[in-house]
């Protein structure tokens, strides 16, 4: 147990249980096996953060206010999305126009769900923008996936068959939940 309540609240807020539990944990997440190392909790936290981050990017809103939105402190976005954001000369504290920051994300090829491990803003991007196709396609929107026909992801092609994606969400194969998976 930590001697220090202040650090244990800011811990917990980080998705630790405890500062001694965070002082264990890896500073960077670089690939599954850093972030295997983080509690549930933490993970999901991260999750959320690199969503506010795409948010910022998106909007192009300032940290507070994003964090704001969500809920979390700007700190809390800080520590796991520090190399992903830029204090401005004027002011405030933007998004960077990219990031190479790890994510593990899920994606639909071969008719099957596929984990895979993405490194970096604009790929993120391209899988995040699949899945609203996707999303499109089952609302029918039959051109929605055709952008994707052939575009590869981590080394595997996104399903851009109708059917097949049809087939699969049929069967309850997948949610729009989340886009990014927790390790195992």
């Amino acid at each position: 147990m930590s001697r220090s309540p202040r650090r244990d609240r800011r811990a917990r807020e980080l998705g630790f249980g405890s500062a001694s539990e965070q002082a264990n944990a890896p500073l960077r997440i670089t690939g599954p096996k850093s972030l295997a190392r983080l509690p549930d909790a933490a993970q999901r936290v991260r999750a959320d953060v690199l969503d506010v981050v795409a948010g910022m990017r998106r909007e192009r809103t300032e940290l507070g206010t994003a964090a704001g939105r969500a809920s979390m402190s700007p700190d809390v976005v800080r520590y796991y999305a520090g190399p992903a954001l830029r204090d401005e000369p004027g002011g405030g504290t933007f998004a960077m126009p990219a990031d190479r920051l790890y994510r593990p994300m899920v994606i639909i090829s071969n008719g099957e769900l596929v984990e895979v491990d993405v490194r970096g803003s604009r790929v993120a991007s391209t899988v995040s923008a699949y899945w609203n196709a996707v999303e499109q396609y089952l609302e029918g929107d039959d051109d929605a996936l055709r952008p994707f026909v052939g575009v590869r992801v981590a080394g595997y092609e996104l399903e851009a068959d109708g059917e097949v994606i049809e087939e699969l969400a049929r069967r309850g194969g997948f949610s729009f939940e989340s886009i990014y998976r927790l390790a195992d």
